[in-house]
């Protein structure tokens, strides 16, 4: 709400600047100039006004009212693991949707998004697209969810190429 305060102050105040400027100078403007400046400025005060009414700073909330949890249980993978099913388990949780929200490259999910039922969810995905690059060796990243009035839970996931 203070950001959109501020941006009507500052559009409030470009306003009264701009025609003070306008009858200083209007001696010597011409009148189809001074028309066409006018109109511009009207314009560009409704966008400023229209565009301060669809501001929300919700999202700066988000952090701190869900913060991001992680799975005590890691997934490991190799280059030959395939097709993988793993169920998520969050005590409390109930009934709510996620969506993966990030991910390796080389896991493409069945679904994308999905449903807590009783606290579970069970998340399909296969393993593929691997990178010919990978040198053999164990590589870390990790699998978030984002989940419905609950924040992200990121889940580690390990790959060994051999």
């Amino acid at each position: 709400m203070k950001t959109q305060h501020i941006i009507v102050d500052f559009s409030l105040r470009l306003y009264v600047f701009a025609r003070e400027k306008s009858r200083k100078g209007a001696k010597t403007q011409r009148p189809a100039l001074s028309r066409a400046v006018s109109i511009f400025r009207f314009l560009a005060f409704g966008f400023m006004l229209s565009a301060v009414a669809g501001c929300s700073d919700d999202f700066l909330e988000y952090p701190q009212k869900y913060p991001t949890r992680r799975s005590d249980v890691a997934l490991y993978f190799t280059p030959s693991t395939g097709y993988y099913e793993h169920t998520v388990t969050i005590p409390g949780l109930g009934n709510r949707a996620y969506s993966v929200g990030m991910c390796p490259k080389w896991l493409t999910f069945k679904y994308l998004k999905g449903n807590f039922a009783n606290d579970v969810a069970v998340l399909k995905f296969t393993v593929q697209n691997v990178p010919a690059s990978f040198a053999p060796g164990t590589y870390e990243s990790e699998l978030s969810l984002t989940v419905e009035d609950f924040g992200v839970f990121k889940i580690p996931v390990y790959f060994t190429n051999e």
